[in-house]
């Protein structure tokens, strides 16, 4: 995948906001990883994965956890460059406010 990586003045509200909705993503993450066994279940009632496969699919699932925990910890470590994922999310969750 190619990386596209440019300046922009982003105001450090935004960047503040940016910031605290890593932390929430953290949060989440951490709740599924403490709680690895009601996210196998939820995927099962979701109809991700079969009920016969939760066996199988608890450390694959663990490990993309604990891969995405340390995605976030890195980025929450450098609050001043933000990604193309998180600027969506960031612009979803403003559009949505404004609709409400």
């Amino acid at each position: 995948m190619a990386h596209v990586v440019f300046d922009a003045d982003l105001d450090s509200e935004t960047l503040k906001t940016i910031q605290e909705l890593r932390l929430m993503q953290r949060d989440a993450v951490k709740r599924q990883l403490d709680n690895l066994s009601e996210t196998i279940e939820s995927l099962v009632s979701l109809g991700a994965i079969q009920a016969a496969q939760k066996a199988s699919y608890s450390t694959p699932v663990r490990i993309g956890l604990e891969e995405r925990l340390q995605l976030i910890d890195g980025r929450i470590k450098s609050p001043d460059t933000v990604y193309s994922d998180e600027l969506e999310l960031y612009l979803d969750i403003l559009s949505s406010a404004d609709s409400e």
